[in-house]
């Protein structure tokens, strides 16, 4: 197979198809079976379910690509495959095994042995982090990739199940434990009627947070401020606890986060390891970076709102800026809106998490989130981003101050899990401009829907210029070309090699006021020698040209496409050429609903002649993360 330095600046924190499958699905928890509605433990196999109980849906370990064994099913209605034998030895090796909860916990996949090619992009792996269920009301419990994280946020002994099948379909499977316990410390309550030289008991609340701080620092505290109240904070206040530290909310569920507001300057460090933040709501308007600076292991921010970062400026501040120095670092469940510039800056990353997060009502010309790498110089290598993982989050501009773009992976920039997200501008695979020496590669982008609905808008939802890269199971609204593959001026012209396009679908219906005469494709290639494979897709579109077509290349590479579905049916006569492969379909794909705001829209009617017509290829589930082939054939 081929400037910032803090690590995170929570504004104001401390300052005071789908396409060729059966089913599919747009929610920002796509990945998560538990967000869908299923009723698992009825006999009955739904959506997002693999198993039921006794019922395996005819499957066996040698079906799933195992040589051998006993098949089951977990808690969570998902095949448990520990009775399996195969020839795939998975390794997962965790950030860590035990810890207080809430915590996070950092997974990599990219050591397992046996992968035909050693190619870990390309495998399928499928996460279940909780598989006997001992969280029954956890959320983002499954999802896919080579490297993956999840927040455990109740004590328990939980056991992650993972499994893998390769380009071949040869399977593996293990379990990791993970064992959560309790905070042992002392609980500080604030409330904004306290008195800072109260105890901190909840009948006698202390007043401000910097004085809760100040005074208790031990390991396993925590320190809750009161839900309804607004606490301004003027100075620094550093966070230099012994972690585990927890800094969270209290007081009746359904009662408005506390705020924290300030207009001050950067004013929070966190110097210690394993802090975390969780149900706050931080309000600031200033120009500058106003936030949470951390330089620690294992920092989690969980369900944070953010608002107003940069508001009152021209260029904008980092709502989220992460730096190197730590690892991992988890966002998760957070709202950062209404704030001018980046949504999340990272400077070369190492292990970062972003997680069932949404980032909304933005603009200032910059990106929802940039991850950068360093760049060569010439005679010293850049710094690589490494590791990073993205899923189920939601990342729109607004329309009249837009971004450049929702995310960037740009930089020397390595080994990236793209999945289940749901975004209204492009997102790049790519250095960050065409002076730039850089090299990203190993990125799975998967499970994601990509819709900008402004007319009359040229817009490509993903640009590659990386190496090894697969694009599976995405749904991309309303774009002129779904899929930009391309050269890169500084770098080799086969750098941009191994590139994997399969069961996506493109859906270009432009809205009110566009223009219906473009052509649109699905795939283009130009200007590299690398490979390309574009296979299992499905383009439905209602302009005019006839160029419309699957893949636009310049044949410098090579370009292997086959098996894939146009529908123009506003086209007058013959498309010119739809698809040079001998699989290929011109026909409609008749998709369920076409409705991006329902659970499950391009999901495929029976009848629809995409169904069981495409060809064998390495994407063993759909968006649902139901197993794929579903049918008598490949959808």
């Amino acid at each position: 197979m081929r400037g910032r330095a803090n690590l995170l600046f929570l504004a104001v924190a401390l300052a005071g198809s789908a396409c060729a499958c059966h089913s599919g699905a747009s929610k920002v928890r796509a990945m998560d079976a538990t967000a869908i509605g299923n009723t698992c433990g009825n006999g009955s196999i739904e959506a997002g379910e693999t198993c039921d109980g006794s019922n395996l849906n005819g499957a066996s370990c040698t079906s799933l690509g195992f040589t051998s064994g006993a098949l089951g099913c977990a808690a969570s209605c998902r095949f448990d495959t520990s009775g399996c034998v195969g020839a795939l030895s998975l390794t997962v090796t965790p950030s860590r095994t035990t810890c207080a909860a809430p915590c996070g916990v950092f997974f990599d996949a990219t050591t397992t042995t046996g992968l035909q090619n050693g190619d870990y992009v390309g495998a399928n792996f499928s996460w279940d982090f909780d598989s006997t269920k001992v969280d029954p009301t956890g959320i983002h419990e499954q999802t896919v990739g080579f490297v993956t994280a999840h927040v455990f946020d109740n004590p328990g002994t939980y056991q992650v199940s993972v499994g893998v099948r390769d380009l071949a379909g040869h399977a593996g499977s293990t379990t990791v434990t993970i064992t959560v316990s309790a905070m042992t410390g002392p609980t500080i309550y604030v409330a904004a009627n306290g008195n800072d030289k109260n105890a901190g008991t909840m009948a006698l609340p202390m007043a401000t947070l910097a004085a809760a701080l100040k005074a208790n620092s031990a390991a396993q505290t925590s320190i809750l401020l009161r839900r309804g109240d607004t606490f301004k904070v003027t100075s620094e206040l550093v966070v230099g606890a012994s972690g585990p530290f927890l800094i969270g909310a209290y007081g009746a569920v359904g009662t408005a986060a506390p705020i924290l507001s300030s207009t001050a300057g950067t004013v929070g460090s966190i110097t210690s390891p394993d802090i975390r933040l969780v149900d706050l709501h931080v309000v600031s308007t200033a120009a500058a970076t106003i936030g949470l600076n951390a330089s620690s292991p294992h920092a989690l921010i969980e369900r944070v709102e953010i608002e107003g970062i940069g508001s009152t400026s021209t260029n904008g501040a980092n709502t989220f800026s992460i730096n190197p120095t730590a690892k991992p670092v988890f966002i998760v469940d957070c709202h950062a809106h209404s704030f001018q510039g980046y949504g999340l800056y990272g400077t070369s990353p190492n292990q970062l998490a972003i997680i069932g997060t949404t980032m909304d009502n933005f603009g200032g010309g910059e990106h929802g989130v940039r991850l950068q790498g360093g760049t060569d110089n010439g005679t010293t290598t850049g710094q690589y981003a490494n590791s990073s993982y993205m899923a189920e989050s939601v990342v729109t501009s607004n329309d009249t101050n837009t971004a450049v773009s929702a995310v960037q992976f740009r930089g020397n920039n390595q080994n990236v899990v793209f999945v289940g997200n749901t975004v209204n501008r492009e997102v790049g695979i790519q250095p960050q401009n065409d002076s730039s020496l850089e090299h990203v590669s190993f990125v799975l982008a998967e499970g994601n829907l990509v819709n900008d609905p402004r007319p009359n808008t040229y817009y490509v939802p993903f640009t590659v210029k990386a190496n090894h890269v697969v694009v599976r199971n995405n749904i991309f609204v309303n774009a002129v070309l779904a899929v930009a593959v391309q050269s890169h001026p500084l770098l080799p012209v086969g750098y941009v090699d191994d590139i994997s396009v399969y069961n996506n679908t493109g859906y270009a219906y432009p809205p009110a006021g566009g223009d219906m005469t473009d052509q649109v494709y699905l795939v283009g290639h130009h200007g590299t020698t690398g490979s390309l494979i574009v296979e299992n897709n499905v383009l439905a579109t209602a302009v005019t040209s006839p160029n419309t077509a699957i893949l636009s290349s310049d044949h410098m590479g090579s370009d292997t496409e086959d098996h894939n579905l146009v529908f123009a049916p506003n086209v007058k006569g013959s498309l010119s050429n739809p698809g040079s492969g001998t699989g290929d379909l011109v026909a409609d794909p008749q998709f369920a609903s076409t409705d991006v705001t329902t659970a499950s829209p391009f999901q495929l009617s029976a009848g629809s002649p995409a169904v069981d017509s495409g060809t064998a290829v390495p994407v063993y589930q759909d968006r649902l993360l139901s197993a794929r082939p579903s049918g008598s054939g490949w959808d």
